[in-house]
């Protein structure tokens, strides 16, 4: 996604300020930047188009590099400079700045690189322990042969009764599922009843821990099965739920109105997420 940002330039020249709209661009190599010069902006769009294009209308897959505002203003200083010898200089500045700039990207990719690693440890000797507290943690192999499949499930800590047909104390499910082929989900079910949900989707108000209601959206699975929904934003939903102890949800319940399902959320493992 490209932003636009206003960056006010100084021209050296007149003693003017004017701000020029600037743009975060991508390259085909993949690398984001921001850019001032219009021209540059048209040819960088360019390009980009034109490697999707190559590779078959899919954007090219980004580097993990972005321009910092460090390098930004190395470069700025670079494109500004009025003499050769001072435009030496600053390419010289904007050298050092980079090289600085990729070893902190560098430090931060291995250490991203090593949490997620040890989370996936810790989620894998949760899935051979079964049960850690109120969740229960499992692997399953894809049965197209794409990967394993990462499962976290807990029940609610309170039980329901509905009305004819679907008396009976039950409880509901909450599951974390992580999978290779189609991506990951928070599934929300009931053992028997009908969870309200229209066919463009609909909405549960959940709250973790002591903080604020959200609102998430949701929708019914693929058979329309009307026991189970899916609710939408995974990676909001998991860091959140990470943090708490206490999850609770509010979904419409046919001929019942609107029940809460109290989850203990505490100690959840679960590194499948972008948050």
């Amino acid at each position: 996604m490209r932003s636009t940002i206003v960056v006010a330039i100084t021209l050296s020249f007149s003693g003017a300020t004017s701000a020029a709209p600037c743009e975060m661009v991508d390259d085909p190599a993949g690398y984001r930047y921001v850019e001032c010069d219009p021209e540059k902006i048209n040819a960088a769009k360019g390009a980009a188009k034109a490697a999707a294009k190559a590779n078959e209308g899919k954007p090219t897959p980004k580097a993990g590099w972005q321009e910092s505002p460090e390098e930004f203003a190395a470069r700025m200083a670079v494109e500004n400079a009025k003499t050769e010898e001072e435009r030496a200089a600053a390419r010289t500045r904007a050298d050092t700045v980079r090289r600085g700039e990729d070893r902190k990207r560098a430090k931060a990719e291995k250490e991203r690189a090593a949490s997620v690693a040890n989370a996936e440890a810790e989620f894998r000797q949760a899935a051979k322990a079964g049960q850690l507290g109120a969740w229960r943690y499992m692997i399953d192999e894809e049965k197209m042969g794409g990967g394993s499949v990462k499962f976290a499930t807990t029940q609610s800590k309170n039980e329901v009764s509905f009305r004819f047909p679907y008396q009976g104390r039950q409880r509901a499910t909450l599951q974390l599922r992580a999978h290779p082929r189609f991506g990951r989900d928070v599934i929300l079910s009931i053992e028997k009843g009908q969870m309200l949900c229209e066919y463009d989707g609909c909405s549960v108000t959940v709250r973790f821990g002591d903080g604020k209601p959200q609102r998430f959206r949701a929708a019914r699975s693929a058979d329309q099965s009307s026991n189970v929904l899916f609710i939408r934003d995974h990676d909001r939903f998991a860091a959140s739920l990470k943090r708490v102890e206490l999850l609770m949800i509010e979904a419409r319940i046919y001929q019942e109105g609107n029940e809460i399902f109290e989850f203990d959320a505490a100690g959840l493992k679960w590194p499948f997420s972008d948050r």
